[in-house]
């Protein structure tokens, strides 16, 4: 479990230091902060710098564009880096544990080369400032491997597989192939069961789930329900958006307990937005479930939140649940500076959550 957190030149953080992590860390802040952007480093972390991770966080934000020469789409290598005063990026971006010396292993560097302008389409060059990385050096747990942008071109008809390492659940889109994934790795195990277990809070006649091939579409996939109170099976979606939400969050966390089992690089659940979905009355019940997931998987969660109610129902599940290992990090940055700074709010500080409101957007 990481126990500590040090960002460099990634986006929008020149230098963010999280000196302490819980295993289940709730991530608030306003808007524009960089709390999605914290995901997105650990989800780079998590896989080492892998090509296929890279390739997703930029695909995510659509940070592609078109170079009509080659006719095909180009990935924007220098988003992934901070931009500095002057024009241009610094040349490597750095992620890892702030207790530990840069020199270690567990630290991922990612270098820019072959930096120069990046032409306009109609072949004239940007302006300063607007940059074109040619290609990165990654060096995580092992020697530099230098990758060409070309490898970043993951497009929909290149028959690559989806991803199914580092889950990370997003409110922009999910790839029902890569749950249905995820949901091939713990079928026939005893992590269905606690699965299931889990849902029923907000689900209470849940009796079996299964993903199957979309009647009309082979390609996609789809959950379905038998229920207690129904009956037949039925789409799980007929339940609504909360439910569908929940479903993808325990088969993330499922999958990544079933990683952890099988000894696998990747450790962390990511979750964007966590309310989304979700009732205000079920938040409690909603973190205790996780609390207990995370712990029993081996599995360390970071999520965010814009939801006061979501805030309130982490610090009452915390403090009610004296062996969670809980904690909520908000991340701050006044207009006129330049460095995001993180506060730690640990489970012995979580009762003043519950008493006094922290602004969460």
């Amino acid at each position: 479990m990481l126990t500590s957190l040090e960002i460099k030149n990634f986006r929008a953080f020149s230098h963010l230091v999280i000196e302490r992590l819980g295993r289940v860390n709730l991530i608030v802040g306003k808007n524009k902060v960089g709390k999605t952007t914290l995901l997105e480093a650990m989800q780079l972390y998590d896989a080492g710098g892998s090509v296929r991770a890279i390739a997703s966080i930029l695909h995510d934000r659509d940070e592609v564009r078109i170079d009509r020469d080659a006719g095909t789409a180009v990935p924007m290598l220098d988003m992934l880096f901070n931009k500095t005063a002057e024009p241009g990026i610094s040349d490597t971006l750095a992620i890892g544990p702030h207790s530990i010396d840069e020199g270690s292993s567990e630290w991922l560097f990612i270098s820019a080369n072959d930096v120069g302008l990046a032409p306009r389409d109609n072949g004239d060059f940007q302006r300063a400032g607007t940059l074109d990385v040619g290609s990165l050096t990654i060096s995580f747990r092992g020697d530099p491997i230098g990758v060409p942008r070309e490898k970043l071109l993951l497009r929909q008809d290149s028959g690559q597989k989806p991803a199914v390492a580092a889950p990370f659940v997003s409110t922009r889109r999910h790839s029902e192939t890569e749950i249905g994934l995820w949901w091939d790795e713990i079928v026939l195990t005893d992590l269905k069961g606690e699965l299931i277990e889990s849902l029923r809070f907000m689900i209470p006649t849940l009796l079996d789930i299964a993903v199957i091939a979309h009647p009309l579409d082979p390609y996609r996939r789809m959950a379905m329900v038998r229920t207690s109170n129904i009956a037949g099976p039925i789409p799980l979606r007929s339940l609504g958006d909360g439910a569908v939400r929940l479903f993808t969050i325990a088969v993330a966390l499922q999958y990544r307990s079933f990683c952890s089992e099988r000894g696998e690089v990747g450790r962390f659940l990511l979750v964007d937005e966590i309310e989304t979905g979700i009732h205000h009355t079920l938040h409690v019940r909603l973190w205790k479930s996780l609390f207990r997931l995370a712990e029993i998987g081996d599995v360390q969660i970071f999520a965010t939140t814009h939801s006061l109610d979501c805030l309130r129902g982490f610090a009452e599940a915390a403090v009610e649940d004296e062996a969670a290992d809980a904690q909520v990090v908000r991340l701050e940055r006044e207009e006129e500076e330049e460095e995001t700074r993180a506060v730690v709010i640990d489970r012995q500080k979580l009762p003043f959550v519950i008493r006094d409101s922290i602004e969460v957007r």
